[in-house]
């Protein structure tokens, strides 16, 4: 009896010291776990306050950006005529809308459901594609970042994205992205770009030449060269067909048509890069809008914030 009594104290002692390490282990992994959650908040903060402040453009244009300084490094050389958003054509700003950003009206700069979908692809196909990004994220990368293709330069491009948001209005992240962005070698913005391909200003184009210069937008030192691809006269036509819809002139197809294929490429004719990736040409993602959600207001009226 005397020895079974020892034997249950024995092993009471021991399971009890077993609890209490245990305990202990649990105590120390959530100390551990909450200083390392911790630093990380702190960390992450550093980092997002450290970003340049894009408040500064809300009333300063910008003169140069990081794209424009990374071309000059590889000999093209340029500068974009600065004009008010209201002396481009209402056809130029649906045709980038609808190309590039259908529903930038109705998110806070990161289009949270087309990154998904991006993702999905780049996973499924097993290479990086462009596409995903809106226009505060493409206009982001143009002021600050240089075009590589990292996890870094996106995790920047996407705060830099959310504090523009904060601290710009719709009407005047449109207007900057449409007068820095690159459509072609040594030409930047809607007012150059218009007299480079049709000698005119910008606020005369047609919903066929701003279709044209839509289309070009994800691959411009490309297509510069190749005005006549069929491509992009397929590209141009649909955009054009979304543009007279949005601006009240004929109806467009209810479902959009499979998105053209893109042209070979020919060993004889060198390749120039495109505007997201200076070493890999992808084409541009399908234009896809169904629904009125991806109607959206011109300057002088509403905004979705």
């Amino acid at each position: 009896m005397l020895t079974v009594l020892l034997r249950s104290a024995i092993n009471d002692r021991i399971v009890g010291k077993a609890r209490r390490g245990k305990k202990r282990s649990i105590e120390k992994g959530q100390g551990v776990f909450g200083a390392a959650a911790v630093v990380l908040i702190v960390a992450a903060c550093w980092w997002y306050f450290r970003l340049p402040d894009p408040s500064r453009f809300a009333h300063v244009n910008p003169e140069r950006t990081a794209l424009m300084r990374y071309r000059e490094e590889k000999g093209i050389h340029g500068r974009p005529v600065w004009i008010p958003l209201d002396r481009i054509a209402p056809a130029l700003r649906q045709a980038v809308l609808v190309a590039e950003d259908a529903n930038f009206y109705h998110h806070h700069g990161i289009d949270w459901d087309g990154l998904k979908e991006a993702v999905q692809r780049d996973w499924r196909e097993k290479r990086l594609y462009r596409g995903g990004s809106t226009i505060t994220q493409q206009l982001a990368k143009n002021l600050y970042l240089d075009p590589s293709k990292t996890l870094w330069r996106k995790l920047n491009e996407l705060a830099l994205a959310i504090r523009m948001e904060r601290s710009l209005t719709k009407s005047r992240i449109l207007e900057i992205y449409l007068n820095i962005a690159e459509w072609g070698r040594g030409v930047y913005g809607a007012e150059v770009a218009s007299r480079h391909y049709f000698g005119k200003p910008a606020s005369d184009l047609t919903i066929e030449e701003a279709s044209f210069l839509a289309a070009i937008l994800p691959s411009p030192l490309r297509y510069d060269k190749r005005r006549d691809s069929p491509y992009i006269r397929k590209r141009t036509e649909r955009i054009a067909r979304f543009v007279e819809h949005r601006l009240g002139g004929k109806p467009v197809l209810s479902e959009p048509e499979p998105e053209p294929a893109e042209p070979p490429e020919f060993d004889d004719e060198p390749v120039e890069p495109s505007q997201d990736d200076p070493d890999t040409l992808t084409p541009a993602p399908p234009i896809n809008l169904p629904g009125d959600r991806t109607a959206t207001p011109f300057p002088g009226q509403s905004e979705p914030r």
